[in-house]
């Protein structure tokens, strides 16, 4: 049987100790309350669960670790997403007559137009696209849609079976940094059923990781079989 100090006997104790004493400074006079809520009464018990906490971020950085080109790697397939405003018009004529006017309007004021637009046409907003199709609309919309840069608008009459659509794209989501990317995939890891499993279940089962404290181990092993059962849709 291991105990936790054989599973990784270059653990560093200073580290724990250091996050056990900022944490203590961060959550001030709420410290030993919330030890006390985890059910953690002594200054063993309190280590024993910050030193649980470094093997977890231990065992995360060996089974979970991202590389640059991992990071590269979803950053170059980051869904953007799209804000599309748009009216439909029976009439060519009269859709080109309201494309006209759009291109005599200040930029910062085109949504407000069309929006005006809408009240005597058919028209809506649709938030947050990531990619064709859209639901419901035809195959010439999206392609017009998502072949608008921001702040864009089809300077054509969109023809379909619907009638002719004049779309304006008002806004393509920034694509987020590559440590912004990293934070987020860490993040997302960490909150994973793979992750929970690899950590708490599998990385437990093949160390045999024991508690010297009873009631650590209690509350331990009652973690470990709702994560199982989690795992296992129970």
């Amino acid at each position: 049987m291991n105990t936790l100090n054989e599973i990784y006997a270059d653990a560093d104790p200073a580290v724990v100790r250091a996050n056990l004493n900022q944490a203590k400074v961060n959550m001030n006079t709420w410290f030993f309350p919330q030890m006390e809520m985890r059910g953690l009464l002594t200054e063993q018990q309190i280590y024993d669960f910050f030193f649980l906490s470094h093997l977890q971020e231990r065992a995360f950085d060996d089974n979970f670790s991202l590389t640059d080109e991992d990071v590269a790697e979803l950053q170059a397939n980051f869904p953007q997403t799209r804000n599309i405003q748009y009216i439909l018009v029976d009439d060519y004529d009269v859709a080109n007559e309201i494309i006209a006017v759009l291109q005599e309007t200040d930029a910062e004021e085109i949504s407000n137009v069309l929006f005006d637009y809408m009240i005597e046409h058919e028209g809506n907003f649709l938030d947050t696209l990531t990619a064709p199709p859209i639901d419901g609309m035809p195959e010439a919309f999206d392609d017009a849609a998502f072949a608008l840069e921001m702040n864009e608008f089809t300077t054509t009459p969109v023809a379909t079976e619907n009638g002719y659509y004049i779309i304006f794209n008002s806004n393509i989501s920034e694509i987020p940094s590559l440590s912004e990317i990293r934070q987020d995939e860490t993040a997302r890891l960490r909150e994973s059923v793979q992750y929970m499993e690899s950590l708490m279940i599998n990385f437990r089962a093949s160390q045999n990781l024991r508690f010297s404290d009873p009631q650590i181990q209690a509350q331990y092993d009652a973690i470990v079989e709702q994560n199982r059962r989690d795992v296992d849709g129970l």
